[in-house]
């Protein structure tokens, strides 16, 4: 399945790390939704073509199994003793 992971700014900071914040909210949240509302209006459009035009078009870089081991692979669990 194809994805989409858009950046579009409003935030200083490693991503997800302890120095991340948000420093222009309507950048950050509304442009960012906007954005991608518009983008499910565009790919839904007639009848959902250009969505089934991007599967059909999709190569997959892993199979479903390939994926899933990867997954698991990089999947650990740490546990902090608080000292």
């Amino acid at each position: 399945m194809p994805i989409l992971h858009p950046y579009i700014g409003g935030a200083e900071g490693t991503g997800h790390g302890p120095d991340f914040r948000i420093v222009d909210k309507p950048l950050a949240y509304l442009a960012t939704a906007k954005a991608l509302a518009t983008m499910a209006v565009d790919l839904l459009a007639d009848g959902a073509s250009e969505a089934r035009r991007v599967l059909q078009a999709a190569k997959p870089p892993m199979t479903r199994e390939q994926y899933l081991t990867f997954q698991r692979g990089v999947a650990r669990r740490e546990v902090y003793e608080g000292k």
